[in-house]
C-alpha cells in the first residue's frame, strides 16, 4: 500500500515536489483526505434528512431506493397502492403518495394535497378552479402517455371516483374523457352542498362515443365560473366487470 501510494505521488509532479519539501506531507495529506470524506458523507446525510419537502408535514409516503426501502417493502404491512387491486379494480390515484400528483396538469386551476374530506386513507386532492377565465381544468394525461397499456379500458365496467363539495350551494363540474383520435365523452357532475358523492361512470355509455381501447386523458373542468370553486377528489379507479357482465 505504501509503495503504491509513493508511485502515485511520483506520477503527479506538484504532489511529488510537496512531498520532498515537507517532512509531514504524508500525514497532512492523509488527514485532509479523511476530513474531506467525513464531511462529504455528513453532508449527504444532512441533505437526506433536511431536504425541503412540502408534503413531509402531511406524512405522505415518499419512496427512496436502497436497503431501507427493501426492508420496508419486505417486512411492513401489506397496503393497497395505486395499480391493480385484488378486487379486480385498477386505481389511478388515491393521493396517498407524491407520485399521484405528478400525473396531473392544470389550466387556470390549482392542486393541493389535503387531509380534508378523503373517501378513504388519509389524503385527498383539493382542486381550486379559478374564476374570471373561460375554462379552468385539471386533467390526468401523462399517465396514459407513459403507460400505454392502461389506456385500454375495455376490460372494465365503470370509472369510479369520489368528489366532495364543500360549498353551501349545489355545484356542477364537467367530466371529459378523450380518446387518442380526439373524440370526447362529456358528463355533467352535480353535487349537493357540503357532501361527498361517489360517482360511477358506466363505460357501456362511454364506448358509444369514444374508443375506450385508446384513452388519452381524464379531465375535470368548469366554464365561466363566477367565483373560485373548490372540490376534493379521491379514489379514482376503474371498476371490474361483475356477475359475468
Amino acid at each position: 500500500m505504501k509503495r503504491a501510494y509513493r508511485r502515485w505521488i511520483r506520477q503527479v509532479p506538484w504532489l511529488h515536489r510537496q512531498h520532498r519539501r515537507f517532512l509531514n506531507f504524508d500525514r497532512v495529506a492523509g488527514l485532509s483526505l479523511l476530513c474531506f470524506l467525513c464531511g462529504f458523507w455528513v453532508g449527504v446525510a444532512a441533505m437526506l434528512e433536511t431536504h425541503h419537502d412540502p408534503f413531509k408535514g402531511l406524512d405522505i409516503v415518499r419512496n427512496r431506493p436502497g436497503i431501507g426501502e427493501w426492508v420496508r417493502r419486505t417486512f411492513s404491512s401489506v397496503v393497497a397502492v395505486p395499480g391493480h387491486q385484488l378486487d379486480g379494480s385498477f386505481v389511478f390515484s388515491d393521493f396517498e403518495s407524491i407520485s399521484d400528483f405528478s400525473q396531473w396538469k392544470t389550466e387556470a386551476a390549482y392542486l393541493e394535497v389535503s387531509k380534508e374530506n378523503p373517501s378513504g386513507g388519509s389524503h385527498s386532492m383539493k382542486i381550486s378552479f379559478h374564476n374570471k377565465t373561460r375554462l379552468s381544468s385539471v386533467r390526468m394525461e401523462n399517465y396514459f402517455n407513459s403507460r400505454y397499456a392502461q389506456s385500454d379500458w375495455s376490460g372494465y365496467k365503470a370509472l369510479g371516483f369520489y368528489l366532495y363539495n364543500p360549498s353551501e350551494s349545489r355545484e356542477r363540474i364537467i367530466l371529459q374523457i378523450k380518446d387518442r383520435r380526439g373524440k370526447r365523452y362529456k358528463e355533467a357532475l352535480v353535487m349537493d352542498p357540503e357532501r361527498g358523492t361517489r360517482f360511477l361512470i358506466d363505460l357501456d355509455g362511454v364506448r358509444k362515443e369514444i374508443d375506450i381501447h385508446r384513452i388519452e386523458h381524464i379531465n375535470f373542468f368548469v366554464w365561466d365560473a363566477p367565483e373560485e370553486k373548490d372540490f376534493f377528489l379521491d379514489d379514482l379507479r376503474l371498476m371490474p366487470q361483475t356477475d359475468g357482465t
